[in-house]
């Protein structure tokens, strides 16, 4: 369970929560492996500060390795709402799911009485994602499916579909109804996404 923040947008209620891990963090042995499952915990954390991949341009967020986490944007009333899964551009180098501010597209949506859910990602970038090398797959072989070098950063969105698709209910969304898009790499991301075998037909239901 993870604790957010409310705030009232343009005449309408907002819950928010920044910085939900979707993944086992890629540091250490886990740097240049395919994201590795959460492990179930009871606990209760708080989700208020989010946080960047690293990269050459930082436009005030901090960045980590610590990186694989998404931010969620649900009206306060949100049960059972369609969900809007954002994957952010810029050229699998820069950029970050936070530096885009649902709250705009959440209050309009209601407004319009048709209240969605938004989730933002966080994906490995650059060297972080491309390093395919001969040396890591042969480390990697015979590891479970962990013998794949390079791409990290699609595989991390897979991953990240998937956790939305199992908890997105626990923030008012309805796993039956998720939509992803995005712009120029989030673009070629969706392209990737919709051809790609390693996404269930039941991963998200439509495209943009």
């Amino acid at each position: 369970m993870y604790l957010g923040r409310q705030k009232a947008y343009n005449n309408t209620l907002i819950n928010y929560w920044y910085g939900i891990p979707y993944a086992q963090q890629p540091i250490g042995r886990l740097r240049w492996m395919p994201p590795q499952t959460l492990p179930t915990s009871n606990h209760t954390k708080r989700a208020y500060n989010a946080n960047a991949c690293p990269q050459s341009y930082i436009y005030g967020v901090s960045t980590t390795e610590s990186c694989l986490t998404l931010n969620v944007y649900a009206p306060a009333q949100a049960n059972n709402s369609p969900v809007y899964v954002w994957i952010h551009g810029g050229a699998f180098t820069i950029g970050a799911g936070v530096y885009y501010d649902a709250s705009l597209l959440v209050s309009t949506s209601i407004n319009y009485s048709v209240p969605v859910v938004v989730v933002t990602i966080n994906y490995r970038l650059g060297l972080l994602v491309f390093m395919a090398d001969k040396d890591l797959y042969n480390e990697r072989s015979g590891i479970g499916n962990q013998s794949t070098t390079g791409n990290y950063g699609i595989l991390d969105q897979v991953m990240a579909l998937n956790w939305i698709k199992k908890n997105i209910h626990g923030f008012g969304g309805d796993p039956q109804q998720i939509t992803i898009g995005g712009e120029s790499a989030g673009g070629v991301s969706v392209t990737i996404l919709l051809m790609s075998s390693l996404v269930s037909n039941q991963t998200f239901q439509r495209a943009i």
